[in-house]
């Protein structure tokens, strides 16, 4: 107890328990260990409620150690780096990550198992503690007489489950054992998902203006874009984290409207953000991460060959602007209309935000049947007309709209558009027959004559848009 010892040493320090304060530096030292990989999970293993809490950290680095020359050479470089910051670390490398878990807390120090076989016979003379088991399971494993576990390991399966009162016991042990042999995956919740693209460059130097942050977003965009060229793919998001030789990290993103890998574009992007990033007592590495991907194809510029080719070109220098708009001020201030499936005219589209991915693909069903264009400029609230009309069922001769009459030189339809059956509230609404129309003076107008003749009400004529 407390008072026991400060009977027996009245100088002692005391210092209050702070879990949420430990929780969150762990969350910050998990953060900075994604300059080694991108996948860092917190272990969850431990009860919250305890006093006693051991914290760790699981960092997948498959693909990852030959940045850093190789295995043991980047452990080396976690355990130095995490002692500069005063943290006592025991690390251990395994194939599964039950055993690596059970290394580092259980083992000797540290531990290095290459292989499976190597993960099982190091494993083997340690306690059963070491399995992550809950405390009653534990304790009545140990007074079974089985105290490591190699001892639970030559148990038979059927055996072990008459030992247990609860079935769920037994295949929590199990569960555990296959686990640590490799027979059962045992997935890890990264803390931050990792990116598709990602491009690391260590600082032989720490960075401490902006010069240097400004020098290193160019390179790390020069190799992300060109491998990325490769591939021919493109991303909406980019991430640039900064590692501070202090433990802390300093991250400045930017999203574009559309898939790009301009380095222009991106680099003037990042330029308005860059102040935002906090050298500390120095930077000692980067990481520059493409989210978002999406597949781009290669486009003639010059000369262009077809219409499509010519839209897309116009798409990004739009898309250009609307960036620049949407890092500036937020992308929460900044709409754009984007497509809806549906073929009802008023609700064919809605406004998003820029940040917000809507393509056309999700309407080509809805719009390949179209025969007709659709006007420039459409009404909210289609506008009643007083048309005349040649036959009851024929295109308007002329027609009356904000009282001003206008003759008819020209018109194309009908074009029917049925209602939603489907949808909810679209019972009862009226067949519509829509005409494109153009008067004496070379106006164009988008009539539609809602109803059909024979019924309880006659049709009616409506404006719905204009084209030019």
């Amino acid at each position: 107890m407390l008072t026991d010892a400060r009977a027996a040493c009245p100088l002692i320090g005391v210092e209050q328990a702070d879990p949420e304060a430990d929780e969150d530096a762990l969350q910050r030292l998990a953060l900075w260990c994604t300059r080694f990989s991108p996948i860092v999970a917190l272990d969850q293993t431990a009860p919250k409620d305890s006093f006693a809490r051991d914290f760790g950290l699981f960092i997948d680095i498959e693909g990852c150690d030959h940045l850093f020359g190789g295995e043991m050479a980047l452990m080396r470089l976690i355990t130095n780096s995490l002692a500069r910051f005063g943290f006592t670390a025991q690390l251990a490398l395994a194939p599964t990550p039950c055993a690596a878990h059970a290394l580092s807390r259980y083992g000797e120090g540290f531990e290095n198992a290459l292989t499976l076989e190597d993960a099982l016979h190091l494993t083997a003379p340690l306690p059963v503690e070491a399995l992550r088991l809950a405390g009653d399971r534990t304790l009545l494993l140990r007074r079974l007489g089985l105290k490591t576990i190699a001892s639970v390991a030559q148990i038979p399966r059927h055996a072990l489950e008459r030992r247990f009162r609860a079935r769920e016991d037994a295949k929590s042990v199990q569960l555990r054992l296959d686990q640590l042999c490799g027979h059962i995956r045992e997935p890890l919740v990264p803390l931050r998902a990792p990116a598709p693209w990602r491009s690391h460059m260590p600082c032989p130097d720490p960075a401490l203006d902006i010069i240097a942050v400004r020098f290193a977003l160019g390179e790390l965009v020069n190799r992300l874009c060109a491998r990325m060229e490769e591939a021919s793919a493109g991303a909406r998001g980019w991430r640039l984290t900064a590692f501070q030789a202090d433990g802390g990290t300093s991250s400045i993103a930017i999203r574009l409207s559309r898939p790009s890998r301009q380095q222009g574009h991106i680099l003037r992007l990042f330029e308005e953000k860059l102040e935002a990033i906090d050298p500390g007592y120095g930077i000692d590495g980067f990481v520059l991460e493409a989210t978002d991907c999406d597949r781009i194809d290669a486009s003639q510029t010059t000369l262009m060959a077809d219409e499509q080719a010519a839209n897309e070109v116009l798409a990004a220098e739009m898309s250009g602007l609307v960036d620049r708009l949407a890092n500036r001020f937020g992308a929460h201030n900044v709409y754009r209309a984007a497509p809806v499936k549906t073929h009802i005219p008023e609700r064919a589209w809605r406004m998003v935000t820029a940040g917000n991915t809507v393509t056309w693909a999700e309407v080509e069903v809805e719009t390949v049947f179209r025969t007709s264009p659709r006007p420039f400029r459409l009404f909210d609230t289609p506008e009643e007309a007083k048309v005349t009309a040649g036959v009851p069922d024929g295109p308007p001769i002329s027609f009356g709209w904000r009282r001003q009459q206008r003759h008819v030189t020209r018109a194309r339809g009908p074009e029917r558009i049925a209602p939603e059956w489907w949808r909810e509230g679209a019972r009862g609404t009226a067949i519509r027959d829509y005409y494109e129309v153009e008067d004496s003076e070379g106006r164009r107008y988008w009539l539609y004559r809602q109803g059909m003749f024979g019924g309880l009400n006659p049709p009616g004529w409506f404006v719905h848009g204009v084209f030019g």
